[in-house]
């Protein structure tokens, strides 16, 4: 399987307990790879089709689109963060514990907090204490996500305290995030934080003064150019994850735009649906399929973007998966202020949200300040619904914020197999239940995850 970056980092995952003939900062570049090409394809795909962001045309994904969520269909999800992503992340920490390299070990850390989440919030509780540690732990128990988060924001608080200076020489060229940039890393920590402690918001052990002076702190991702971000290239083996297995297979019209996101970016003239869809050709109005239809291709149906379809076309190649941005950075800063958990003035920090979020999407400066000015901050809810369009092609994220905020308020799909009910978790995988039967915990995808309240 290929994860979308150069081809030396492609050997590093052969036998990460035994790593002492890889150089740490390779195992930083392999994990990288792994987590980008799995967050922007596989997770990306099923997440964005069940919070209605896209929908299903063909066969090929009906199962998803309609709920028939079956646990060896998540085999892949489940297997590539745990025996990749996780797998390196682990032995490049022992390697920098070894050699003495505080910052690496840092990156690395923040990344596994990352991934942890990502977890998380797919399926709930999971393996994380004993997790990874298959000499001791061969069936490791699971952790409850109300358990997780917490030590997932205390790795955090580790993971910048050790780091040293402003940069790390060594992964100059191997860190495909940030290049060794501690300062954007560290912005990138107290974003991450930022998130999972609004996720827990909802939550008895919310405590809303954490989150006031996490931000009167600041130092969070704020600027598009800081976004955290995985970037490919135009070789073969360093395509999108998205054009690799879409564009330049032939299969374009697997998906489209879900109606769901089309008629509410239709509603506000919204500016961005430009770069998210493409018109159908002769036509004017942007077109959506409404999930579970399952329908062919018809005449005035707007299609992926333009870059689905072009084989050659080098943007497609080199788009990268985004793990992180500043839009959400702001969001999440104006959310807080919208709760009273903070004194700031809401209105400004979402225009500022909205304002990240246009220029990501390459929209013109005139058109994004009149959308915002016919769209200003007016409550939460209206608030929810416009960071879940902004976290278009983030399908976790927009999955996940959907979950905890209930914006926007979405009916099931049509030809639903899920007794009209909208899934709020993914199914544990089929080889869990194979190997480690005794700790998986109840199995309902409409089994709300901790924080769903």
């Amino acid at each position: 399987m290929m994860w979308g970056c150069e081809s030396d980092f492609l050997d590093v995952n052969q036998d990460p307990n035994d790593p002492t003939e890889v150089e740490t900062e390779y195992l930083i570049a392999a994990s990288e790879g792994a987590l980008a090409y799995y967050m922007g394809f596989e997770v990306n795909r099923d997440a964005s089709l069940i919070c209605q962001q896209w929908s299903s045309i063909y066969t090929q994904y009906w199962d998803v689109d309609k709920y028939r969520l079956l646990p060896t269909d998540f085999d892949n999800h489940w297997s590539n963060f745990y025996g990749q992503t996780l797998s390196d992340l682990n032995a490049a920490i022992k390697l920098s514990e070894e050699r003495n390299a505080p910052n690496m070990k840092a990156i690395a850390m923040l990344l596994q907090a990352y991934t942890y989440q990502a977890i998380t919030d797919m399926w709930g509780s999971a393996p994380f204490t004993q997790a990874m540690q298959i000499d001791e732990f061969l069936t490791p128990e699971y952790d409850e996500v109300s358990d997780i988060y917490p030590a997932l924001i205390s790795m955090i608080d580790d993971a910048v305290t050790m780091m040293e200076g402003d940069s790390e020489d060594a992964l100059a060229t191997q860190d495909v995030i940030y290049n060794g940039d501690l300062v954007k890393w560290k912005a990138f920590a107290q974003t991450l934080k930022l998130r999972l402690l609004m996720r827990m918001s909802n939550t008895d052990e919310f405590n809303a003064s954490d989150v006031g002076v996490l931000i009167s702190q600041g130092g969070f991702i704020m600027s598009n150019e800081n976004n955290a971000m995985f970037v490919y290239g135009t070789a073969t083996n360093n395509f999108n994850p998205l054009f690799e297995r879409f564009t330049s297979s032939g299969r374009a019209n697997d998906l489209a735009p879900s109606s769901s996101l089309v008629d509410l970016m239709n509603a506000s003239n919204d500016p961005r649906r430009a770069s998210y869809f493409e018109l159908a050709e002769g036509t004017t109005n942007y077109v959506g399929n409404p999930n579970g239809h399952g329908t062919s291709v018809v005449d005035d149906l707007s299609r992926m973007p333009f870059w689905w379809y072009d084989r050659n076309n080098q943007d497609g190649m080199k788009r990268a998966t985004l793990l992180m941005t500043s839009a959400e950075a702001f969001f999440l800063q104006a959310e807080a202020a919208a709760r009273g958990i903070t004194t700031a003035d809401p209105a400004p920090l979402y225009n500022t949200a909205l304002m990240e979020s246009m220029e990501q999407w390459g929209v013109d400066e005139t058109d994004a300040a009149a959308f915002l000015s016919a769209n200003p901050y007016v409550d939460l809810d209206g608030l929810y619904v416009q960071k879940w369009i902004s976290l278009y092609d983030q399908g976790l994220e927009a999955y996940s914020e959907w979950r905890r905020n209930g914006q926007p308020i979405l009916s099931p799909a049509a030809n639903n197999q899920n007794a009209d009910r909208i899934p709020i978790r993914f199914p544990y995988p089929y080889d869990e239940f194979s190997t480690n039967s005794q700790n998986v915990p109840d199995d309902d995808v409409n089994t709300p995850i901790w924080w769903d309240k």
